[in-house]
């Protein structure tokens, strides 16, 4: 899981949304993702699937470095833990 949090604090991050704003979509508060990105606690599936939709991701058990037509698709977490 730990790197799973890694991969989505990065994609966050990358995609310019703020921890308050990812909260507010997926209806927590945003300490619970700051908590969650940092390792003090988890979340449940169906908010990890939420945080996955906003943030366009998918999940893959080996990393994803397809392209279609120069331009990436979904971003994909992998899941090595």
């Amino acid at each position: 899981m730990t790197e799973l949090r890694k991969q989505i604090a990065a994609f966050r991050k990358e995609a310019a949304i703020s921890q308050k704003q990812l909260a507010e979509s997926i209806g927590v508060r945003p300490a619970t993702i700051s908590d969650f990105e940092n390792g003090k606690s988890n979340l449940g599936s169906d908010k990890l699937k939420k945080i996955m939709q906003v943030l366009n991701l998918t999940l893959s058990k080996q990393p994803d470095t397809a392209e279609a037509g120069g331009q990436k698709e979904n971003k994909t977490c992998t899941d090595v833990d």
